[in-house]
């Protein structure tokens, strides 16, 4: 199994996101590919008992953002034959090149199987009247604020689930995953064409 090592970026280390993660330093993650180990990272080192936003969310994570934390495959290592979601952090913080210990799993654990049926044909209908339409800039301010924390604690749940369910690279997943990500950053929204989504409709997928 590979082995990413995961490290924030000292320029990103004041930002706000920060504030609701247990651990800022670098740290390993026994996953199939980065965005598991971003998800794995994520999900371990998250404060719950973090100060919340004004609309009562957790900040959205860090370890989710390529602009706060860096990603790159560690190769040639005995960790990697650790369990799937194995996250490791650094025995002395002083010396992130030494040995590692296991800090824990970041596998999200689901009370039972996982099963997709019919999710063909998803359809959104918007309403006739923004509920946003008679809110003041500051207002406004705080809803996106809200929105973006929104999706990027959206991002991680589809992950974690699209994982579990084996469709983390069904093109669909991929691309809502990529309309998420995008829109926790205020990015333009690079997948247009997302709907409608078919899923196999095999439950033991």
């Amino acid at each position: 199994m590979p082995l990413f090592g995961l490290t924030p970026i000292e320029g990103g280390l004041d930002n706000a996101d920060w504030s609701g993660s247990t651990h800022r330093g670098p740290c390993r993650v026994v996953a199939s590919d980065e965005r598991r180990a971003r998800l794995f990272a994520a999900n371990l080192f998250t404060d719950r008992a973090a100060t919340r936003t004004p609309a009562g969310l957790l900040p959205a994570s860090p370890w989710m953002r390529r602009g706060l934390v860096s990603a790159e495959r560690v190769t040639g290592l005995a960790d990697n034959l650790k369990p799937h979601g194995t996250v490791l952090v650094p025995a002395d913080p002083n010396d992130p090149g030494g040995p590692h210990r296991v800090f824990g799993t970041g596998r999200m654990v689901l009370t039972g199987p996982l099963q997709i049926r019919h999710a063909n044909a998803i359809r959104i209908t918007m309403p006739e009247q923004p509920a946003t339409a008679n809110l003041g800039l500051p207002a406004l301010r705080a809803e996106v604020e809200r929105l973006r924390r929104d999706c990027a604690e959206a991002y991680q749940v589809i992950g974690a689930l699209a994982d579990r369910a084996g469709l983390l690279h069904h093109p669909a997943v991929e691309k809502a995953l990529g309309n998420l990500d995008a829109a926790t950053r205020g990015d333009p929204r690079p997948h247009a064409d997302l709907l409608p989504i078919f899923l196999p409709d095999n439950e033991n997928h």
